[in-house]
């Protein structure tokens, strides 16, 4: 009687712990599928991606699969920093982050996951680092590649991954107006990429270079650079890589007071996305060009949008030249007035630039690290695998209570 029912339960057990498990598989394999469907749909410019990401991110969640969380996030971030949500773009790495230390953490990680989690640590600050190269904040740059660079040397790094810390310390240099030393560092990126076929690795240096020249007033240069570009963006039907390449373009056709020619390149990337831009260099550049055709009422327009956008964001850089083309439009329009008041924002960003060049303070920084993934949220996550085998003893002793019932009244009835 005994050997019965333990045969039973063990066996009740198994079949539970190996559907359960299947289950798991199942499930995490088609979390990494809409992870990687969102990826492809960013890389062809398509917004469906995010919604995507989102779904596979609910699915994460209800499952607890940590790493399927991590990847939807990543996926996410791209988005936000896409729409210029710098902010959000950082809630998504930074709570991934945290997750990936939860991950890494455990003492019983194969060498196998081990080495996935610290791959995917050095990704993910080479994502962060990369939003503060878009904010121009020079601290951030520095200590994100920095915690890149300390996690790809304890994994068994790529060569690809070695290139990508590289072209992290080229834009360091191009921030510190070496750039020259930035360009040689930028090439040879460069001659990786082409070599790997990497289309849009490619087109994006070729942007990166552009602009680089564009700050040496090398127009010309940068014309080409841009060229080439758009040869490799196509290529890879990379509408963001195309759309970047624009706004060079209207860079390059406003520097030469082109204006018009510039209006009809940030036309294309509105004709690219189908909906309205909402970037503020986009609205910086098109404020440039009607200030350059005297329409005073519409060149307001776009740089107030663009100075309020680079204000939510703490850009300081971009909010210190956008006031400065302000200010030449009321100077032009003879309002004392707003002169007044944009002289005193100057002074500010001015002194801030010197000061630290940061666009969220250290400080800051350190309260998101710590609070963007809510405690209680992470601790239950954590004891996930603990609640689990929880519920299997429940389940394994209810089996053997009903089973030892339908035994003993099977009994009663034959007696």
């Amino acid at each position: 009687m005994l050997k019965y029912l333990h045969f039973l339960f063990v066996l009740s057990y198994s079949m539970y712990c190996t559907s359960q498990q299947t289950d798991v598989i199942h499930v995490n394999k088609r979390i990494d599928s809409l992870n990687n469907a969102s990826l492809k749909n960013y890389m062809k410019g398509e917004q469906k991606g995010f919604e995507i990401a989102k779904k596979a991110h609910k699915e994460a969640i209800e499952t607890q699969y940590l790493y399927g969380i991590v990847q939807s996030r990543s996926r996410m971030s791209l988005y936000d920093l896409r729409n210029t949500e710098y902010r959000g773009s950082l809630e998504q790495l930074f709570t991934s982050i945290n997750i990936l230390k939860v991950l890494l953490a455990n003492n019983d990680l194969d060498d196998d996951l081990k080495e996935r989690y610290l791959a995917e640590m050095h990704r993910t600050y080479l994502k962060i680092f990369n939003v503060y190269r878009i904010l121009d904040n020079y601290e951030m740059q520095f200590r994100y590649a920095k915690l890149s660079e300390e996690y790809l040397l304890k994994i068994n790094y790529t060569q690809s991954q070695l290139i990508r810390v590289k072209a992290a310390q080229a834009t360091v240099y191009e921030k510190l107006e070496l750039f020259q030393k930035s360009l040689l560092m930028y090439e040879e990126v460069m001659v990786f990429y082409k070599q790997s076929n990497n289309h849009n690795v490619t087109a994006d240096l070729y942007n990166v270079i552009a602009e680089l020249h564009l700050k040496n007033d090398q127009l010309k240069k940068s014309e080409i650079s841009t060229d080439s570009s758009f040869v490799y963006a196509n290529k890879a039907s990379n509408k963001i890589i195309i759309k970047s390449a624009l706004l060079i373009k209207a860079k390059i056709a406003n520097e030469r007071q082109k204006f018009e020619k510039a209006l009809k390149y940030i036309d294309k990337i509105s004709d690219l996305f189908k909906q309205k831009n909402n970037d503020p260099y986009v609205n910086l550049e098109l404020g440039k060009s009607f200030l350059g055709l005297n329409k005073s009422k519409k060149a307001e327009k776009y740089l107030n949008e663009a100075l309020s956008l680079y204000l939510k964001e703490n850009a300081n850089k971009m909010v210190y030249d956008t006031a400065n083309v302000l200010k030449q439009l009321y100077t032009k329009t003879n309002n004392i007035s707003k002169q007044t008041q944009l002289n005193s924002l100057i002074e500010n960003y001015d002194k801030k630039l010197l000061e630290s060049k940061l666009s969220i303070t250290l400080k800051e920084i350190d309260q998101l690290e710590s609070t963007f993934l809510d405690k209680k949220y992470l601790d239950s996550l954590i004891d996930y695998d603990r609640n689990v085998f929880k519920f299997i003893k429940i389940f394994s002793i209810l089996t053997v209570i009903l089973l030892m019932i339908w035994i003993y009244r099977k009994k009663l009835l034959v007696n």
